[in-house]
């Protein structure tokens, strides 16, 4: 599983009920809220008391399935990349989605199209302080390079114009369908 790429529980949405997953890899479930903390179960029956702070650093949302290499949640819009038919997923129970179709022909829609290809869309908010950034970089060696985002100016100017990612990987197909778009 990769960690990074699950989203983060934010304490004032936070339900009991919700299936968390610890940054340690543990899946947890919430069986209490109050205004300033949550308690979690872990499989073991064992359970822990956390604060906002706590919940928003060590704790992300499980998601409901993942498809091709991407979580997937409740209210989350997959579409077919051959037919461009959007369906919104309301429902994962033993390996089915609740639309028709199978997940090998659908896509999350948090990946975008620029000409020739398809990437993973850029940061439209701002992240959390002093998280590492990956900015799309063309011309770059490495097609991309790392900041971490302090709320500069310079950070500002970067998420504004769509180029910063949270995971290398994103913003280095970002920069190859740059790339490929360049020499169309």
């Amino acid at each position: 599983m990769r960690y990074y790429k699950l989203r983060h529980a934010n304490f004032s949405t936070l339900s009991v009920g919700d299936l968390l997953i610890s940054i340690a890899g543990f899946e947890t479930t919430v069986v209490y809220k109050s205004p300033k903390l949550a308690v979690v179960v872990f499989p073991d029956g064992s359970e822990k008391s956390v604060t906002p702070t706590e919940l928003q650093q060590s704790y992300r949302l499980r998601p409901l399935c993942w498809v091709e290499t991407e979580p997937v949640y409740s209210g989350d819009t997959l579409y077919s990349k051959d037919t461009k038919v959007k369906l919104q997923v309301t429902s994962y129970i033993e390996g089915e989605v609740s639309f028709v179709g199978t997940l090998d022909t659908f896509k999350p829609e948090s990946l975008t199209w620029l000409g020739p290809g398809m990437f993973p869309k850029p940061l439209k908010d701002p992240p959390p302080a002093n998280i590492k950034c990956y900015v799309t970089c063309p011309a770059a060696p490495e097609l991309h390079y790392v900041i971490r985002w302090n709320g500069t100016s310079n950070d500002v100017m970067l998420l504004n114009r769509g180029l910063l990612h949270l995971h290398p990987e994103s913003a280095i197909t970002h920069a190859k369908v740059q790339l490929e778009l360049g020499k169309s």
